[in-house]
């Protein structure tokens, strides 16, 4: 085919790092805060809430909460759980997966989606109520705790100009109750 190497030392590969990042679980905090500044309660890591979207360098964000439904934005469907909310700075309490009878919002509703719309309104993370009317909360639950405590794999050495990493938290619903209480 008349390729050239444009590899490594002239060959056809490549090599690049790869990072693995590893939550020490035993040190994830979650802490729920007053008014006040005081704390209201502490949040018990893979029992009360369990943590995605972390790299290496971890982050520590203190924001306020908003609640915004679902978290859905769809133009054709003319749904946007956002509208006249500010969350920039914020975290976004979402809950998980969509309305009953809205099939047609199920691309809208995907994590990664969620994430996408609240990145772009300038949210500080993402916080999704697990949905245990769906009975899903149990398995995604044990899912998310594995993953944390396996860790994940990345490309190293980032871009110049990556933006930082997105927080995000899994709580059940009485947890979320509690965060929009406090």
């Amino acid at each position: 085919a008349g390729l050239e190497p444009f590899g490594d030392d002239g060959s056809f590969l490549q090599t690049f790092p790869l990072v693995r990042t590893t939550l020490i679980v035993d040190s994830a905090e979650f802490a729920l805060v007053g008014a006040g500044g005081s704390t209201a309660r502490r949040l018990v890591p893979g029992d009360d809430f369990q943590v995605r979207g972390y790299d290496d360098t971890g982050f520590d964000v203190t924001a306020p909460v908003v609640f915004v439904g679902h978290g859905l934005v769809d133009e054709e469907s003319a749904v946007d759980d956002y509208a006249g909310l500010d969350v920039e700075g914020k975290f976004v309490l979402v809950l998980d997966g969509l309305p009953t009878e809205r099939s047609d919002l199920r691309r809208a509703a995907s994590w990664r989606r969620k994430q996408m719309f609240a990145e772009e309104r300038g949210a500080a993370g993402l916080i999704t109520v697990m949905d245990e009317a769906l009975g899903t909360s149990d398995r995604f639950r044990d899912y998310v705790r594995s993953a944390m405590q396996r860790g994940s794999i990345s490309l190293g050495g980032g871009v110049e100009g990556d933006e930082a990493t997105f927080p995000r938290a899994y709580v059940e619903r009485a947890v979320a109750s509690t965060l929009l209480s406090v």
